[in-house]
């Protein structure tokens, strides 16, 4: 995992409160997007960034694609994307406006292709269960993320602090 993370090709994306950083299309022109790739109207990418760039956090493996570029998410420091909260379920949202912005799953995951939208739901997922699982049910102490450098160990594991335990 320390080889993949420190790989170049590497991709991460960075969660805030269960937001990314999402690239909104822009009108019929559309935008350019990183290495010119276009943005169509209403359609939107996510925006990952190399490891070098992403902030600390507790880091979990997303997946590999089939180029061999390894996915990570990361869940940053609350705030650290300028997100504001998520609207609850069924609040009416206003339709995104081109650009860069913090958005939500059910915000842009309409408007995003198979990968990103595969991407930003599992990273939520693995951010909320990291979040809600922070103590050992077994003997109570806290977890920590794990520091086995395996696929599985960065995905829905986190170990027990208690001395001596073999809890995951």
């Amino acid at each position: 995992m320390v080889a993949t993370w420190a790989d170049d090709t590497t991709r991460v994306l960075v969660l805030d409160e269960g937001q990314a950083l999402v690239r909104f299309g822009a009108g019929s022109a559309g935008t350019a997007g990183p290495a010119g790739i276009h943005v169509a109207a209403g359609t939107a990418e996510l925006v990952l960034v190399p490891p070098s760039v992403a902030p600390a956090g507790v880091r979990f493996l997303l997946g590999v694609d089939a180029a061999g570029i390894a996915y990570f998410g990361v869940m940053g420091p609350p705030g650290g994307l300028g997100a504001t909260p998520v609207p609850p379920p069924g609040a009416a949202m206003p339709a995104p406006g081109a650009g860069v912005r913090p958005a939500s799953l059910r915000q842009a995951g309409p408007q995003l292709g198979d990968r990103d939208a595969g991407l930003f739901t599992h990273a939520v997922a693995l951010a909320n269960w990291h979040a809600r699982h922070t103590h050992c049910r077994g003997a109570g102490p806290r977890r920590s993320p794990p520091r086995r450098a395996t696929p599985a160990a960065a995905r829905w594991t986190a170990a027990s602090t208690s001395p001596g335990s073999t809890r995951r």
